[in-house]
């Protein structure tokens, strides 16, 4: 009886394998009972379409479902009816409708268009499940169109990984009716299309802000006598215009009191560096009487510091302590010299360091302006190593990096 239903058996497979199917075996389907052609194919079918729901559940910790494996088994029979090539009991025939399902085939395939790459991205997700979790936002941008158009614009999207309320957030957005009037309403400000990217991977909370509710932060500016490259410049920062008009006030009025400035020098302070204006007032006060308790700068020195270089006042007071340090005690220069080459306090502290004892390994450690062979502060601070060692110090720079190994 085995080799009697060996040879339908082996002509299952074979069709199976001609399918690029994988079949499960069983004892079930390799002991049936002799029978039609038709029927033996279908309970192969009925046995792999249910070993693949099974597998497919046990992934998915779903159960199978007995209509789910019916419709698989009507879509199996289907495909496989019409490329068959075994040797059924009227081998003639079968022969015949071979070729004619060939033919058939053929010209079907002949008859398709070729797939441009974004189609086939398309087929392939509605092939592909969909994706419930992702650790980035890499495995949507195929998916996302407003990824798509946040890439093309430069937007570093890698940033939004960091804060999972940022991505979700930006998923849900359209381009078309939530991203394109914000765009077109900075592109009215003057901001110009290069700083978009950086607005938008800072701060993408910005498309959630209404645009009377900008309009009317805009006409505040306006109100305070800022011109309109001032707001362009003020609009480029990116968390500017997301703040309402009751903080920017309130931190422009800290600022003008603090170090009694009337409005034209808050205009300008404002302007030149916006993020000095959302700083920490704990830490610009920190530095602030740092300067004043303990190294006696008095209101008019401070207010000049901060007009000519209000990054300083951004620095925590444990980095400025250190810098006073090795300015004022160990370099020996007064306070009247820093506040005038204020360049010197943005410089990092290692570099400042390193130059200043290589300078005193040379006896060129000169910074009275009224001695000779003196050294300016400023090109202590700004220049490259390169021409620091050939200008400054007078030495070469394989001298220079000597003698930074030694430290």
């Amino acid at each position: 009886m085995i080799n009697q239903i060996s040879k339908p058996f082996a002509n299952n497979v074979r069709l199976f394998a001609q399918k690029k199917i994988i079949l499960q075996p069983s004892l079930s389907t390799a002991f049936l009972p002799i029978c039609s052609w038709e029927s033996c194919v279908k309970q192969q079918c009925t046995s792999f379409v249910r070993w693949n729901s099974e597998v497919v559940g046990q992934r998915n910790s779903t159960p199978v479902d007995d209509a789910v494996i019916s419709k698989n088994l009507d879509v199996v029979i289907h495909s496989t009816s019409t490329n068959t090539s075994l040797t059924s009991p009227n081998a003639a025939k079968d022969e015949v409708q071979l070729n004619s399902s060939t033919s058939t085939n053929t010209a079907v395939s002949t008859r398709v268009p070729k797939l441009t790459a974004l189609e086939k991205l398309k087929r392939l997700d509605e092939i592909l499940p969909k994706v419930s979790q992702s650790f980035n936002l890499a495995t949507f941008v195929n998916r996302s169109p407003v990824l798509q158009q946040f890439v093309k614009l430069g937007v570093n999207v890698s940033e939004y990984d960091k804060d999972v309320e940022k991505a979700s957030y930006v998923l849900l957005l359209d381009f078309e009716t939530d991203v394109k009037p914000h765009l077109f309403f900075l592109y009215h400000l003057g901001v110009p299309p290069e700083r978009w990217a950086r607005i938008l991977t800072k701060n993408p909370y910005i498309l959630k802000e209404d645009l009377d509710v900008l309009t009317t932060r805009v006409q505040y500016l306006r109100s305070k006598k800022f011109s309109q490259n001032d707001i362009a410049t003020l609009a480029s920062y990116p968390n500017w215009l997301s703040n309402s008009i009751e903080s920017i006030d309130t931190k422009l009025a800290f600022i003008q009191k603090m170090f009694d400035l009337n409005g034209d020098e808050v205009r300008a302070v404002a302007t030149r560096l916006p993020r000095i204006v959302f700083s920490d007032q704990m830490t610009i006060m920190d530095v602030y009487h740092l300067l004043s308790d303990e190294y006696a700068f008095t209101k008019a020195q401070l207010k000049r510091l901060f007009l000519n270089n209000p990054r300083f006042f951004h620095l925590c007071k444990y980095q400025t302590r250190a810098k006073m340090k090795l300015l004022i005690d160990k370099m020996m220069i007064p306070v009247d010299m820093v506040v005038k080459f204020n360049k010197v306090l943005t410089c990092r502290l290692h570099v400042l360091d390193n130059r200043h004892y290589f300078l005193k390994s040379l006896e060129r450690a000169q910074y009275d302006p009224k001695l000779p062979r003196f050294v300016s502060l400023d090109a202590l601070a700004v220049l490259p190593d390169e021409l620091f060692a050939t200008t400054v110090a007078k030495s070469t720079l394989e001298a220079y990096r000597c003698f930074q190994k030694t430290l």
